[in-house]
């Protein structure tokens, strides 16, 4: 019974593959090699938009984010205080510019 049924399933794949390649069109009726067949629509019609320009946008403006409080004495948020190695608090003075 499997057997059957696995015969059944690829002649249906065979079948479906032909039909298929079947559909496609190879480019036959190219006069040249490397030339392509081009199949024109009669009565085909482009849509041509016509869009109106935008209203005048405002300027953007500049967002001020929060920023933590920085300690006078370390030069460092008591986040980066608390989070980062001696190393990397160096590198983040460094980046300040007060190291």
């Amino acid at each position: 019974m499997k057997l059957k049924i696995k015969l059944l399933f690829h002649a249906l794949f065979l079948l479906s593959v032909y039909q298929l390649s079947a559909q496609l069109d190879y480019n036959l009726g190219a006069q040249e090699k490397g030339e392509t067949k081009v199949i024109v629509l009669n009565n085909s019609k482009e849509a041509k938009l016509i869009t109106p320009p935008l209203p005048l946008q405002p300027a953007p403006k500049a967002i001020q984010t929060a920023s933590a409080p920085v300690n006078q004495v370390t030069g460092l948020t008591t986040s980066e205080t608390a989070l980062l190695s001696p190393d990397e608090q160096a590198i983040r003075l460094r980046q300040r510019g007060r190291a």
